[in-house]
């Protein structure tokens, strides 16, 4: 995965919501999943589980 100290578990927090970000975006297959609000991100979340 990556090196001890690379952010794997900030990232895990960050699409979870449990901390926001500061600055920038968070893309995933060219959608920004911290604007999304509650209800888009669960369906979302459903939806790209599904399809993979």
């Amino acid at each position: 995965m990556g090196l001890s100290g690379s952010g794997k578990s900030t990232l895990i927090r960050h699409i979870n919501r449990l901390i926001e970000p500061t600055t920038g975006e968070l893309l995933i297959d060219n959608v920004d999943v911290v604007n999304l609000r509650a209800s888009e991100l669960q369906q979302y979340r459903r939806h790209s589980r599904s399809t993979r």
